[in-house]
């Protein structure tokens, strides 16, 4: 574990069973968590919960959001792009 962070935080990763590049985006997701215990991470399918899907409002996948917000939708971030983001929401 390298990331420090002052204060936790949840990562939720929104996908569908048939998404190309789903993969790809709970793959990068769970390799930064793996990088501090401060992150926890949720994943959502949209074809069993569009609930949770329309309170971030959602409309493509892959999408992560972090916190209460959405800040990826519909791409898959490079690592460096989703610590970037992490940081500056849980501080450092």
């Amino acid at each position: 574990m390298d990331l420090e962070l002052k204060k936790s935080v949840t990562v939720t990763v929104f996908t569908m069973p048939k998404c190309a590049n789903c993969p790809a985006a709970k793959e990068v997701v769970d390799r930064v968590a793996s990088r501090s215990d401060k992150i926890e991470v949720k994943h959502v399918d949209l074809s069993t919960d569009m609930v949770t899907g329309l309170l971030y409002q959602i409309m493509s996948t892959p999408s992560i959001a972090i916190g209460e917000e959405a800040v990826f939708r519909g791409e898959v971030p490079s690592e460096e792009q989703l610590v970037a983001e992490i940081v500056k929401r849980a501080g450092q």
